[in-house]
């Protein structure tokens, strides 16, 4: 068994030559080395000179070792993973210099880049000395046959990511995934020919039993251009029977998913049954009523917003919503507040859209906004009275607001109330971990401007933009309001600070709204160029400002704005017509 214990000896006054120490110092864009990138480069030019040649001159062909003791085999497995990816980008991973990097300690192995280096005799290796890895790619490899990614996955019971895109994948392998990988969290099965849709289901447990078998917690599942030849219903079918299957699935790509979404919210099992008798497995109508017994399915069905009843061959039913807009819309956001209901608490990302007022959604909002980091929402409508701010409340730890809607259809017909002179102190913030808002208007491009429809959004927009202390990027195109007097209390504002003496500097940076800001988008919007210099003189780090069609912004106040930026070291994009 070779042993590599070698220590170069170098004189301490080498001078590198200028070329060579520029190649060794500085990145490709320009930026400063690492010492760790550095120590890794060295690394890599030393293992083509010495171990690797050693190994292949001497061991590769003549012996075939469980395990190498050497230099390699000492290094933490993060540093050998990084190492590899190293020669990899550099394509100086050869074979000799991969049998080296195979070592217990190693977590991830990504192969996707050299597939012509993953062969049989590899998988070996890889089964007998990896035995821990988390995360193997295998993208590619072409030479691996069905069998050997069956037997190489018996020994990886830790995996939690794996890729076998573009392989010889087949049934066979799916079914050792669904046995061999308990763990298993991420799955690209893409551009696999030998793997039909219908062998998916081994995914989603002993579907034809009458107690389904614990299934792998998949999140995230990648099968497109799978199959060859004529599928007819089979990827819809066979999603169906995975969406319901797998319900701990965050990110899906399967052909057909549409098409099953439909089935599921239509209750259209019939149309699977063909599929299922050939595939020897259960109905889905079976399938489904085997998740409601698990608590599941009867929360799933109540968000359809539809009333679920068994029909004659077992299957259920629907009961259709009255055919009036406003009574389907009004039914829709009740399917809605029920079916997030079994979210609460748990639910990160909400997207929506929705062609109703958006109070109408305050519900949904109460039950799942204490845990949402990001909301969407579309073509949602406004009027003057939409208490926007109050809604926003349910959704404390918002990180990122991404609202496109309607306007106001018309002003208020009676003369509005001034606004209430407040202090310019914030006592409270709206939303305290906010870095991005965005709230797009639709408008007519027939029209130079926005009408002034929602005068009282000042208010909503203030609180937003000065309770929000961590704000990065600003999007507020065709607003229906003013803007200058938003953003003239906006600066002036001021947040109480703590009890400290004295504050420090992120303290007192904290206390200034905007601070933060890298971005702004007041594309259309009823704003001056007074007041976009006073933002762009406030905002230290804003490197984009877009004032596309804002008619009271002129020439000579974006030539101020950019003759202002050329004293900043990021610069600044201005976008103007």
């Amino acid at each position: 068994m070779p042993l590599y214990r070698v220590t170069l000896q170098r004189p301490l006054n080498r001078k590198l030559k200028p070329r060579e120490g520029r190649r060794r110092w500085k990145e490709k864009d320009g930026a400063i080395a690492s010492l760790g990138q550095l120590c890794l480069r060295s690394l890599a030019e030393n293992m083509k000179t010495l171990w690797v040649k050693d190994y292949a001159e001497n061991y590769m062909d003549q012996y075939n070792f469980r395990h190498i003791m050497g230099p390699f085999s000492e290094l933490p497995g993060e540093l050998v993973e990084e190492l590899t990816s190293l020669l990899c980008s550099r394509r100086e991973l050869s074979r000799a210099a991969l049998h080296l990097l195979l070592v217990p300690q190693l977590r991830g192995l990504n192969l996707g880049s050299c597939p012509a280096l993953v062969t049989p005799s590899l998988c070996s290796l890889v089964a007998a000395r990896c035995q821990s890895l988390s995360s193997l790619d295998v993208s590619g490899a072409q030479q691996l046959s069905a069998q050997v990614q069956c037997d190489l996955l018996g020994y990886l019971p830790s995996l939690r990511s794996l890729s076998l895109a573009g392989t010889q994948c087949d049934s066979r392998v799916v079914r050792a995934v669904a046995l061999s990988c308990p763990a298993l969290r991420h799955l690209d099965l893409s551009r696999c020919p030998l793997l039909a849709p219908a062998g998916l289901l081994p995914l989603g447990g002993a579907l034809a039993s009458s107690s389904s078998s614990p299934t792998a917690p998949l999140s995230s599942l990648l099968a497109l251009d799978i199959g060859l030849g004529p599928k007819e219903g089979d990827p819809a079918a066979a999603a169906a029977y995975i969406l319901l299957s797998l319900p701990g699935l965050e990110r899906v790509a399967l052909e057909g998913v549409g098409e099953a979404c439909g089935l599921l919210l239509r209750r259209e099992g019939r149309e699977t049954d063909a599929f299922a008798s050939r595939e020897g497995v259960c109905s889905l109508g079976d399938l489904w009523r085997r998740r409601v017994e698990q608590g599941v399915g009867k929360r799933e069905g109540a968000a359809l917003g539809r009333e679920e009843k068994e029909d004659e061959d077992g299957f259920w039913g629907t009961e259709e919503v009255g055919s009036d807009d406003e009574g389907m819309r009004g039914e829709w956001a009740r399917g809605l507040d029920t079916g997030l209901r079994r979210w609460a608490g748990q639910l990160k990302r909400l997207a929506v859209r929705f062609p109703g007022p958006l109070e109408e959604l305050r519900p949904a909002l109460c039950c799942v906004g204490p845990s949402l980091v990001s909301l969407t929402l579309e073509g949602v409508r406004t009027s003057p009275h939409t208490p926007l701010v109050e809604l926003l409340h349910t959704c404390p730890k918002l990180r990122t607001l991404l609202i496109h809607c309607e306007p106001p259809l018309a002003p208020l017909q009676e003369e509005e109330e001034e606004e209430e002179e407040e202090e310019n102190v914030l006592d409270g913030s709206c939303l305290l971990q906010l870095c991005s808002l965005s709230l797009h208007f639709s408008r007519d491009q027939r029209q130079l401007r926005p009408a002034p429809s929602w005068r009282a959004l000042r208010g909503a927009l203030w609180r937003l933009l000065a309770g929000s202390p961590l704000l990065e990027d600003v999007c507020l195109v065709a607003v229906p309001c003013p803007l200058d007097s938003v953003f003239h209390r906006v600066l002036q504002t001021t947040r109480n600070l703590p009890a400290r003496n004295p504050p420090s500097a992120a303290t007192l940076e904290g206390s200034r709204p905007l601070a933060r800001l890298h971005s702004l988008n007041l594309a259309h919007g009823d704003v001056t160029g007074m007041t976009a210099k006073r933002l762009f003189a406030a905002c230290e780090r804003m490197r984009s400002l877009d004032l596309t069609g804002c008619w009271h912004v002129k020439a000579r106040d974006i030539k101020d704005i950019q003759h202002a930026a050329t004293r900043r070291p990021q610069g600044l994009t201005v976008k103007w017509t």
